[in-house]
């Protein structure tokens, strides 16, 4: 499987005229022309620099977007 790097997603949930905005992240095939999801995992979290410290350490880790789930999986159950 081709290299991945991983960016973090943001997305707004409307629900009883309300808006939650809530943090995923997403595996991008590395060195593919436009923007090639490998993987994704939506709606992890809401604190935004937890999120983007789960990114770098895929990110630095060079983490294959095979992987994503089961890091994602337990980083959720800590």
């Amino acid at each position: 499987m081709m290299g991945a790097v991983y960016g973090l997603i943001e997305e707004r949930y409307e629900y009883c005229g309300g808006t939650r905005v809530s943090y995923g992240i997403a595996a991008y095939a590395d060195g593919a022309s436009g923007e090639l999801v490998l993987a994704a995992a939506h709606d992890i979290g809401t604190d935004r620099n937890r999120i983007t410290e789960l990114v770098d350490a895929c990110n630095e880790q060079k983490l294959s977007a095979v992987h994503l789930r089961d890091v994602v999986e337990d980083y959720l159950c800590r």
